[in-house]
């Protein structure tokens, strides 16, 4: 047992270091005059959605609004570990990005414990549970759905907080589904607040495995209605903010074609189906909760909603567990090279999660400016700008500055975020007019209308070489000016309220 617990302690850290060997080169790394902004390739625009909820928290909020749109909302979304973290980065004294990438490194050490003790739920042998444990954190296939990180622990590990913590609790809700304590749907209902798409999921398994093993209709209800009541509250937040409803209207996430999933699991599937054979044979219900738990997986990946790959998270972990089962099935049916033949698999599985780290160096290597790293005059001109407004502030920037001035100081901007951005392509044109515009009525009328209270512009940046002239308005004050970075205040009594 000791030295099975020193290989597990292995493959974690083995794991947990290419997980994190691009964001802390890129960090130590990093030239005199660029800051590096964290965040990798795969879900690059996303990472400071959820650092602008830790600074939302840090700055002493504990209900958040979407940063990334200007239209009227109130602060309603409650994302707890979020909340938690951002009062933790206050008393530490941490910025939200490093509180960000910290959280996820202490989360994945519980993932792996957590995920160790489920395995152990399922195979008595040291072997077995080894592999197992090395499949579910290295495998990967072919890439072919590699931009959902959710589809995959190892990108998963890699990913944001909250991805990493509601498959803790997703692991934590079955495994004590497994003894039907009632300690699970506790779990599910943490869960609903962290990653809510998941509860279909859930839900759905525990009634197929109840029903399955006989276990009543009337007892699987009672383990879903919890979670399903974390589910409600997130509907009446929707239903009482329409910005939220707005941004989970433009969020639309379907499915590829079910070719695309099969090369991204690669090898796993034909294992897993080989595993399937033993799984059902055992008859136990904890056995059939794994196979439910795939089935439910597939039938919401193509159910009747707008965000059918949301609900992939996790599944991942019962395929390598049955894919797991299928390797041994394969081994122990060899008479010949049955060794050879499980060193080769366990060099096969991991490929692609390597490939993924290669990509992300190469790439990042490459894009040293704005989107992976920002100038450092720039990053003290927005640190500027975070000292000296308010969270009822809003600022215009070009999308790239847009997309991370939310985490890096918690206000709003006009353009940042593909989806969270209401109406972005309209954004885009609005400031593309205002940007060429002539009258001064005119421009001043953009700005007072969407309520933008200052400008920012980055060196030889994009809206200055795009032909904006801020100097030849009036109704805007210069008030930064460093090292080529430009902040403009648009005065109070503007042109605009003058005439009206």
């Amino acid at each position: 047992m000791k030295k099975e617990k020193i290989l597990i302690v292995i493959i974690a850290f083995i794991t947990l270091t290419l997980i994190n060997l691009p964001i802390f080169y890129f960090y130590v790394a990093k030239s005199d005059n660029l800051v590096f902004l964290g965040r990798r390739v795969i879900n690059g625009e996303d990472t400071y959605t959820y650092v602008s909820f830790i600074e939302q928290s840090r700055q002493g909020r504990n209900l958040f609004e979407n940063l990334y749109t200007t239209e009227e909302q109130k602060p309603l979304l409650l994302r707890p570990s979020y909340l938690f973290l951002g009062k933790l980065a206050a008393i530490l004294k941490l910025s939200s990005i490093t509180t960000y990438h910290l959280a996820r490194i202490v989360f994945s050490i519980f993932f792996f414990i957590v995920i160790y003790k489920f395995i152990c739920k399922f195979f008595n042998d040291t072997n077995t549970r080894l592999v197992a444990f090395f499949v579910i954190c290295l495998s990967y296939g072919f890439g072919a759905i590699n931009w959902i990180p959710e589809a995959f622990t190892f990108l998963s590990l890699a990913e944001a907080p909250h991805f990493i913590l509601s498959q803790i609790l997703m692991l934590l809700g079955f495994y004590f589904l497994i003894d039907f304590s009632l300690i699970s749907p506790i779990l599910f209902f943490l869960l609903s607040f962290e990653h809510p798409f998941n509860i279909l999921v859930v839900s759905s398994t525990i009634i197929f495995s109840f029903l399955w093993s006989r276990k009543g209709l009337l007892k699987a209800l009672i383990f879903v209605s919890l979670p399903l009541a974390g589910i409600l509250y997130q509907l009446f937040e929707i239903r009482n903010n329409p910005i939220l409803a707005s941004w989970q209207a433009q969020n639309s996430t379907l499915s590829p074609s079910p070719n695309d999933y099969l090369l991204g699991f690669g090898i796993l599937i034909p294992l897993a189906i080989i595993g399937i054979e033993i799984f059902i044979k055992k008859n136990k219900f904890k056995y059939k909760l794994i196979l439910t738990w795939v089935i439910a997986s597939i039938i919401m990946l193509y159910s009747p909603t707008n965000f059918q790959t949301r609900m992939i998270e996790g599944i991942h972990i019962p395929i390598s567990i049955l894919a797991t089962s299928g390797i041994f099935v394969i081994y122990n049916r060899l008479k010949k090279h049955k060794n050879v033949f499980l060193f080769l698999i366990l060099i096969i599985l991991p490929i692609w999660s390597l490939t993924s780290i290669v990509k992300d160096f190469k790439i990042i290597s490459a894009n040293q400016s704005h989107y992976y790293s920002i100038d450092k005059d720039e990053f003290e001109a927005i640190s500027w700008l975070g000292s000296n407004t308010n969270f009822d502030d809003i600022i215009l920037s070009n999308k790239d500055y847009g997309n991370i001035i939310p985490g890096l100081i918690g206000r709003k901007t006009y353009l940042g975020h593909s989806i969270q951005t209401t109406n972005l392509k309209f954004k885009i044109a609005n400031t593309n007019s205002f940007l060429l515009e002539q009258n001064e009525f005119t421009a001043n009328s953009f700005v007072y209308f969407n309520k933008i209270t200052y400008i920012f512009l980055g060196k030889d940046d994009f809206m200055l070489k795009y032909g904006f002239m801020p100097e030849k308005f009036h109704f805007l004050e210069k008030i930064y000016d460093k090292a080529g970075v430009l902040i403009y205040k648009v005065r109070q009594n503007d042109l605009f309220t003058n005439q009206k």
